[in-house]
């Protein structure tokens, strides 16, 4: 689904963010996510919910996703914790859409995240 986002300059693909999924329940359906804004790499913001709008029904298109690769009748899924990790150098567009290179590292958390 994050290989699809395309950004108003064009930018996106497989490998355009760093994603990782961690500490997966038994059943699948809990999980830690990371999402890592790429030094070099150049983005419109680093607003999570831009990239990835939780609060929007992205579980219910992860779930989409899922059922058309074959997995039906999972039980609803939580992201236990969302990191984001901005790494330094990242390139991020300022108001007037000018490109400027993050100039240090920045993580944080949130969650969790329930699939309404």
């Amino acid at each position: 689904m994050l290989a699809r986002n395309r950004s108003y300059f064009g930018a996106g693909g497989l490998g355009y963010y760093g994603v990782e999924v961690d500490n997966v329940s038994q059943d699948g359906t809990e999980f830690d996510l990371t999402l890592t804004f790429k030094t070099g790499v150049r983005y419109c913001c680093i607003e999570r919910g831009c990239h990835i709008p939780l609060h929007n029904g992205w579980l219910t298109k992860v779930r989409e996703e899922l059922r058309a690769a074959g997995i039906e009748d999972m039980p609803l899924m939580t992201i236990r914790k969302l990191h984001v990790v901005v790494e330094q150098g990242a390139v991020v567009d300022d108001l007037n859409h000018n490109p400027c290179p993050h100039g240090s590292r920045q993580e944080y958390d949130r969650g969790p995240f329930h699939e309404a």
